[in-house]
């Protein structure tokens, strides 16, 4: 699957080239799980194949009507970036809609009304400490039936100010 790149106005077609080694990794993962012409869903995702992501990863339950997000599953790398686990919370009141996070917010609903794959490098939009200057991010759609999305899956890496990961 294509990602948009969303480091880009208007977002364009992402090259992974330049990714960070364990988006890459993500990226040929879920396509080698996906069914021909389908989205893959939890059901073909085993943690295990992919132990790299695990401590980065953010599963998002998709709720509809309205259109929420709730997390399912914190890796202990995003839970220790957080300053908190929020598995269980919805989104919506862990990172509330502001300038700041409406990106964020543009991405996850293009990923669930639309199955769009979205990659972005830059700032970090929602700041949670200091030297954390740079993200690097993929969003992917999960569709148990492989068309209706209902999880999403983010992986990211955080950069400190002097370009080591965080």
């Amino acid at each position: 699957m294509q990602a948009l790149d969303y480091s880009q106005d208007p977002p364009r077609p992402a090259d992974p080239a330049n990714w960070h080694p364990i988006l890459r990794e993500l990226l040929a993962y879920y396509d080698k799980i996906a069914p021909t012409g389908l989205m893959p869903g939890r059901q073909h995702f085993r943690p295990q194949d992919v132990p790299a992501v695990l401590p980065r990863l953010v599963l998002l339950d998709v709720h509809r009507a309205p259109l929420r997000y709730k997390y399912r599953l914190v890796g202990t790398k995003e839970a220790e970036l957080y300053g908190h686990d929020p598995t269980g919370r919805w989104y919506d009141e862990v990172r509330p809609r502001n300038a700041k996070t409406e990106n964020g917010y543009k991405r996850l609903t293009d990923a669930a009304e639309r199955g769009v794959m979205s990659y972005r490098k830059g700032q970090v939009l929602a700041i949670r400490h200091r030297e954390h200057q740079s993200a690097e991010n993929l969003v992917a759609p999960f569709a148990s039936d492989g068309k209706t999305v209902d999880m999403i899956i983010v992986v990211g890496v955080i950069y400190r100010r002097d370009g080591t990961e965080v």
